[in-house]
This record gives C-alpha cells, structure tokens and sequence, in this order.
C-alpha cells in the first residue's frame, strides 16, 4: 500500500540484517552481520543466504550498479563484488582499515563510499580504482549517500561531538566539493537519505524526527510539519 504499513518480514537468519537493495520487484538481496548476504527471488516471502565472505565482520550496505555489478561494503574496509547478477561475490582489496557505512553510484561508471573519519572514496570508472577524499572533520563519520542527479548530492553523518548541527552536507559539482547544510534543529547522527524524485527527499537520523525537503534540498524540515513553521 505504497509504505502506509508494513508487516514483519521472516527470514530465517538470526544474524542482524544492515542494508537492502532490490534489482527487479522480484529479485533482492540484503547484507548484515558475519558478512552474510541474503537472496530473494519471490519479493521477500522467501530468503536464503548467497554468500558469507568473513564470519568476523559486517556487511553495512549493498547497492548494484546494473542488472549484473552490485557491491556490497562494511566494517574495516571490507568490499565485495558481484558480476553475476549477486550468485556469486568475491573479495576485493581493502581499501583502508576504516569502517565503510554506505556505497552509492550515480551511474555505472562514478560511485562514492562512505567512510568513518570524514572520509568517502570516489570512483570514476566502475569500481576499478577508488580515491580518497576528505569531505567532513575527522570527529565526523559519513553515514549514508545520495544523488539527485550527477551533479547534486548529500551526505549525512554522525559525530563524536555533541549539539552538533553540522552534519549534513551538500554537493553541487558531482562530489568535487561538499558544502554544510544549516539545519534549524540539532541533529547528531543522520542514518540515511532518499529521494523519491528530483524535489522532494527524506533523511532520517537516530535522535531526530524523519526530515522532508520538497525542493530538492533548499530546505529542510521535519516530517509532518507545514513549512511555514519552519
């Protein structure tokens, strides 16, 4: 009922779940803990695990880039690869010892990860080389990533300071450069960021309300609220 309710979905595994990504209405996937990935090929009524890459770490999230390339990335660096369409992953060279929290492409070619420390990564050509760079303090862990097209995008973290309201930040040049944006409320750790089109998009947080913009990230307010009461 396009997300007025939801009802508890049985998987069958006892490992905690992170991150879900759907490739058609059918055929998903999910990553979690012991770095585990899950398949679904009836829309979710049924799961079973695909891969486990390393029992001692976590898988935090899981995106495809195509029908055929998906990634998947976690704790202490740790990134996989699928070119199967998910029926196989395989371990890719670390790319640092920091936490990875979010994986994200804007096309086939340029994708970000997002990295404890103030950090992401950046690839320009599908995943074969990745570049570090510095888009926030290092108090600040980047969460999550999203584009509203190749040029604009947010990412939101979380941060070792309190009353922090800094911890949103905006690109306007594909990532080349993120500017902060000034919330009204204070909010210490942003979880994830979605668009549904090119005006309106949500962040959520863990100590904060859903927010809402409706005009592509100009400004932000919590959800629920009118706009002028902001």
């Amino acid at each position: 009922d396009a997300g007025n309710s939801f009802q508890p979905q049985v998987t069958g595994i006892s490992n905690s779940l992170n991150s879900l990504f759907f490739t058609t209405e059918l055929n998903g996937f999910a990553c979690g803990d012991k770095a585990q990935i899950i398949y679904t090929s009836n829309g979710g009524i049924n799961w079973s695990i695909k891969a486990q890459v390393l029992s001692n770490s976590s898988l935090r999230s899981i995106t495809f880039i195509n029908s055929i390339t998906g990634y998947s990335c976690g704790s202490k660096g740790l990134l996989v690869k699928t070119t199967n369409s998910g029926m196989n992953w395989s371990l890719l060279p670390q790319l640092t010892n920091l936490d990875l929290n979010s994986i994200c492409f804007i096309n086939e070619n340029k994708g970000f990860i997002c990295a404890d420390s103030g950090k992401i990564f950046v690839t320009s050509n599908g995943g074969i080389n990745w570049t570090a760079q510095n888009a926030g303090e290092s108090h600040q862990n980047v969460e999550c990533v999203e584009f509203v097209d190749s040029l604009k995008g947010f990412i939101g973290m979380s941060s070792l300071l309190s009353g922090s309201n800094t911890n949103l930040y905006k690109t306007t040049d594909g990532g080349a450069t993120w500017q902060n944006v000034f919330l009204t409320m204070v909010v210490i750790s942003f979880t994830d960021i979605k668009f549904t089109n090119n005006l309106t998009g949500y962040v959520c947080s863990d100590n904060g309300p859903v927010m809402i913009t409706t005009n592509s990230g100009n400004i932000w307010r919590p959800y629920g609220l009118p706009p002028t009461t902001v």
